[in-house]
Formats: structure tokens, C-alpha cells, sequence
């Protein structure tokens, strides 16, 4: 299985969200623009993958501070 399907069918995005980036990123060209824009992408994936690895904590404390 390729990285992309693998990305695909991980994070349910399709080919068109990927046409979507990858000409985003074409238009920034190299630069600082691609180093920010690489920095923010890792920060977000960084998040998401803690999120979903703290979810049940996250929503125990939810649950606990807000008394569902």
C-alpha cells in the first residue's frame, strides 16, 4: 500500500483534498513560505496524533470538570 492510500484511508481525505495541497504548495514555492507552512503542517500532526492518543483522557476530564 502506498503512503498516499495509507494517508487516505487514516485521515478519510480524499484525492481531491490532496489536488488541493499539493497545489497550495506548488504556489509557495521554496522559501520561508515552505518552511512555515512545513513547520505548521508537523504542529498540526503533532496535535492530532496526540489527541487521538489522549482522547479518553481528554474526555474523562471533560466529563469530570464539567460534570456530564
Amino acid at each position: 500500500m502506498t503512503e498516499m492510500t495509507e494517508m487516505t484511508k487514516i485521515y478519510k481525505i480524499s484525492k481531491w483534498h490532496i489536488f488541493r495541497l499539493k497545489s497550495l504548495v506548488e504556489r509557495f514555492g521554496d522559501g520561508p513560505g515552505m518552511k512555515t507552512l512545513n513547520m505548521t503542517l508537523s504542529m498540526v500532526a503533532a496535535n492530532v496524533e496526540w489527541v487521538s492518543r489522549s482522547q479518553t483522557s481528554i474526555f474523562n476530564w471533560i466529563e469530570q470538570k464539567y460534570h456530564f
